[in-house]
């Protein structure tokens, strides 16, 4: 009998990179976008590129800043641009 193994082979570890929870990201047909909450909890979608994984996190090459506050579930609920988030703290 045989024996098997799983190896995961890291080619690239890059350090001081923003990057985003997979679950943020949302794939409409090829386009990638994040659901972002501003300061005044508006809701808005944003296209963003991405770059390298871990296979949870995703690199950001543009679309996003720093700080800012993306929604990672509950996408289905948002039905327009103009709404606003309630945080639950």
């Amino acid at each position: 009998a045989g024996m098997f193994a799983n190896v995961r082979i890291i080619l690239d570890r890059r350090s001081k990179v923003l990057a985003i929870d997979k679950d943020a990201l949302i794939n409409n047909g090829g386009d990638l976008y994040v659901y972002t909450v501003s300061s005044d909890n508006a809701i808005a979608k944003k296209p963003v590129s991405v770059g390298s994984s871990d296979g949870t996190y995703y690199e950001v090459l543009s679309g996003l800043s720093e700080g800012e506050k993306v929604i990672t579930e509950g996408f289905n609920n948002i039905q327009s641009d103009d709404q606003k988030a309630i945080i639950i703290q």
